[in-house]
Parts: C-alpha cells; sequence; structure tokens
C-alpha cells in the first residue's frame, strides 16, 4: 500500500533529491574518481564519500586514520569541510583489521543547505585537496 506524502514533504524531497544529484555529478566532474566512492543517491541530506584510503600513496607506511587526518588537514588547508567518519563512529571493541578500516574510512559532505555555486567551489576545493593528498 503506497504512503500518501503531505504535498510539502513531495516538495522538500524533490529539492534535495535536486540538490543530492547535483552534488553527485560535480563531484563526477572535480574529484579524481581514484580518491573517493560515492553512493548513488537514496535521500537524506549528506553524502557519505569512501575515501579509497588502500590507494593512497602512503598506504604502506602510515594507518588508514592518520590517512584520514592528513586528508582532513589538507581539505581545511583547500577552506573546504568534510566531516570525517571517526567522529561519528560509536566507541567500540571491535577491532578491524588495516584493510576493514581502509573499506570504512568515510567523509560526510552536505548538499542540502549550501546554495549550488558555493558547492560548485567546494568540490572544486575537495577535488583539489584529494589530488594533493593522492600526489595525482
Amino acid at each position: 500500500m503506497p504512503i500518501d506524502l503531505h504535498p510539502i514533504l513531495v516538495l522538500i524531497l524533490g529539492v534535495y533529491k535536486e540538490r543530492c544529484m547535483f552534488m553527485i555529478n560535480l563531484l563526477k566532474e572535480h574529484v579524481d574518481p581514484a580518491t573517493i566512492d560515492y553512493p548513488k543517491a537514496n535521500g537524506g541530506m549528506f553524502l557519505w564519500l569512501r575515501l579509497k584510503i588502500e590507494s593512497h600513496p602512503d598506504f604502506s607506511a602510515k594507518s588508514p586514520s592518520e590517512i584520514a587526518k592528513g586528508v582532513f588537514e589538507t581539505m581545511i588547508s583547500e577552506k573546504v569541510l568534510a566531516v570525517p567518519s571517526l567522529y561519528f563512529r560509536a566507541p567500540s571493541l571491535d577491532v578491524q583489521t588495516i584493510e576493514e578500516e581502509a573499506r570504512n574510512t568515510f567523509f560526510r559532505v552536505s548538499f542540502s543547505l549550501p546554495p549550488f555555486d558555493v558547492m560548485v567551489e567546494g568540490v572544486k576545493r575537495l577535488g583539489t585537496a584529494l589530488k594533493k593528498e593522492w600526489k595525482l
């Protein structure tokens, strides 16, 4: 049985879908695919970008969390902010292998609030930061 959505909710969902697709298209255009994976649009106000830590040039010398911290600092130096997934993790007794930690290193970016021109500039800066980190 389909859910009958309120017209305002339908409008909001349409706006978020448009903004999300805009962000994904910017990522495709301005970010080297060697550095991130991103999901298909499936709702919400954020995208979780998986850093391809396993392809980072320092992967054999540094831990995934060290690489992620370096990426975060490089993003800050490029004046773009994406929030590392480590800030969203609950404490856990589970121990991950280096490979598991690498596969589970994400950054969260928002598409719900910034104006389109700000998103364009932000994704360009994100792409620049990732190119610097991956030495591309």
